[in-house]
């Protein structure tokens, strides 16, 4: 079992059962702060009303989206594909050994 929070301990959460993929969000909605509540409504994103934490969230029936920085506990498996980078930052450097996509992927 994994366990999480978020900035200030207000919501707590458990994760049982494996992780399947982490990926990581390169959009610019993603990036900016001060989008969250346009981009929660917009991209169904879950964010702590308190400190703006990004929460774990149902994208599909039975399938959650965990934030890996929001847990407290090691998920034990690594990040598998760079999603969005058609819109990275400029500065950002991406791995090469990790599969990359500048878009969402197409289901498998």
């Amino acid at each position: 079992m994994l366990t999480g929070s978020c900035l200030r301990g207000d919501i707590a959460f458990e994760v049982h059962g494996e992780i399947s993929r982490t990926m990581h969000c390169h959009c610019s909605m993603c990036r900016s702060s001060r989008c969250r509540r346009r981009m929660s409504a917009a991209y169904g994103t879950a964010f702590c009303g308190t400190c703006g934490s990004l929460v774990p969230r149902e994208r599909d029936p039975g399938a959650m989206q965990v934030p890996t920085g929001a847990l407290d506990t090691d998920p034990g498996c690594r990040l598998v594909v760079n999603i969005f980078t058609g819109s990275k930052a400029p500065w950002t450097t991406l791995d090469q050994s990790i599969a990359c996509f500048e878009e969402y992927p197409a289901p498998a």
